[in-house]
């Protein structure tokens, strides 16, 4: 565990607005040793639909309901996907 802690810190920020219809396909987020994900959706009000995230663990599918202004963190090596935003009302 020492070793893990002494690492040289590495980070990506990479930001993404959906528009109606837009998605992400499964993918994980391992370059440059990354070790974990964040993903903060920022929503004011309820005109977001869709938008969920699903990850794949151990041939098990875990589906996160999307939820305004709600942040999810998980280890970068987990496949993961956003689903489309289907309307904007």
């Amino acid at each position: 565990m020492y070793k893990f802690l002494q690492r040289k810190l590495q980070w990506d920020i990479h930001v993404i607005c959906y528009n109606n219809g837009g998605y992400y396909n499964w993918h994980k987020d391992e370059k440059n040793s990354n070790i974990f994900t964040f993903n903060l959706i920022l929503n004011k009000g309820n005109k977001l639909k869709g938008g969920d995230m699903f990850f794949m663990d151990e041939n098990k599918i875990i589906e996160v309901k999307n939820k305004n202004n709600f942040m999810v963190v998980f280890p970068s090596y987990i496949p993961h996907r956003g689903v489309a935003v289907s309307r904007i009302c």
